[in-house]
């Protein structure tokens, strides 16, 4: 099992009773959020990590099994679960009751990119194999670019810009190996995103 939950805040702004006088100069307010996820799990038969699932399932076995059954088919099990959540807010503002005086061009800019990489894989292999596998992934991008309410009309003799924008990259892998099984195997893998 991978978990990975991140969330963060990341903002520029002018605050709320600020009074500025830029004497004729450039006003830049900009907020930038990248953020790089990632969630790896592999259950596959060959690793030596300890496996819950797989120890339930061994211990049902002995105690199911009669001793005319001993020497039989084998289960193999092999899950493996990975989850990957992403939140991220990105703002980028003058604050209500702001003052900007004699500015030259204004940009209030804020821009995010979120990427997440989630992937699962397992295996298993013996006389009846089951193989479970999730990947599971889902961004939010919450990003804003704006001026508030000011106190006072909003002075400047340049270009006024207001931008926000967005990207989100997910990649989602699962797989799942149930071909080293005897008798009988089953197999489902899911990726959602």
């Amino acid at each position: 099992v991978a978990l990975n939950l991140a969330d963060s805040t990341t903002q520029a702004y002018v605050g709320g009773h600020t009074v500025t006088d830029n004497h004729g100069g450039d006003l830049i307010v900009e907020a930038v959020n990248n953020t790089l996820n990632g969630a790896v799990a592999d259950g596959s038969p060959e690793d030596d990590a300890y496996s819950l699932v797989a120890d339930i399932f061994a211990v049902y076995g002995s105690l199911s099994q009669s001793p005319e059954d001993e020497g039989g088919a084998s289960v193999g099990i092999g899950a493996s679960v990975a989850l990957n959540f992403v939140e991220n807010t990105t703002r980028a503002y003058l604050e209500d009751g702001s003052v900007i005086g004699n500015a030259g061009a204004i940009a209030i800019t804020a821009s995010a990119i979120s990427e997440a990489s989630t992937e699962a894989s397992s295996g298993a292999e013996g006389g009846f194999a089951l193989v479970p596998v999730l990947a599971l992934a889902g961004i939010y991008n919450g990003t804003e670019a704006y001026i508030g309410t000011a106190a006072e009309a909003l002075a400047a003799s340049g270009d006024i810009l207001i931008s926000a924008v967005s990207v989100s990259i997910s990649n989602v892998v699962a797989e799942g190996d149930a071909s080293g099984a005897d008798t009988a195997a089953v197999g489902a893998a899911v990726g959602l995103n």
